[in-house]
């Protein structure tokens, strides 16, 4: 149920089982890590996407939103200082390649639940393959080999969050 919510661990789990690797989710069992712009950065320069973690109202274009939800987003890549993100809220692939500035995400996410909350994606344990070498080869083969028709609509979810792509 899309209204209930979800977690970034769950989403992990789920991509886990397409074949990628969560980077960053945890500085030690049971205490997520805090990300920085910075380390933002790092990951997208290294081709690594980042689900975050945001203030719903916060995020571009949303500030008549008065309700005090919190949000998904995927971050897929940096224009100049600016992030390039994913929004699975707007309508038909409307929220592919947005721009958020880095002082409107780090308001997102301080007044997010969790603040700088964050988990990369990379095809190998220790970060080193990105994913722009995979493509959707693997996350499709994944989807395939799912016989749960509720796994495998996550990890279409999943899928829809790292690329932006609707199929």
């Amino acid at each position: 149920d899309p209204d209930s919510g979800t977690s970034l661990p769950a989403l992990a789990t789920v991509a886990q089982r397409a074949g990628l690797y969560p980077v960053g989710l945890y500085n030690r069992p049971g205490a997520y890590k805090r990300w920085t712009i910075d380390e933002l950065r790092e990951q997208l320069k290294a081709g690594h996407p980042l689900i975050t973690l945001a203030r719903y109202a916060d995020l571009p274009g949303n500030s008549y939103f008065d309700g005090d939800i919190n949000h998904y987003i995927v971050l897929s890549g940096m224009s100049g200082e600016n992030f390039i993100y994913n929004d699975a809220a707007y309508v038909q692939g409307r929220g592919r390649g947005l721009m958020i500035a880095p002082d409107v995400l780090q308001r997102a996410w301080a007044n997010s639940n969790i603040p700088n909350h964050a988990v990369a994606f990379a095809l190998d344990p220790e970060g080193r393959d990105t994913l722009r070498s995979l493509g959707l080869r693997g996350i499709n083969k994944s989807v395939e080999r799912e016989d749960s028709p509720q796994l495998r609509g996550m990890v279409h979810a999943v899928r829809h969050l790292v690329t932006g792509e609707e199929k």
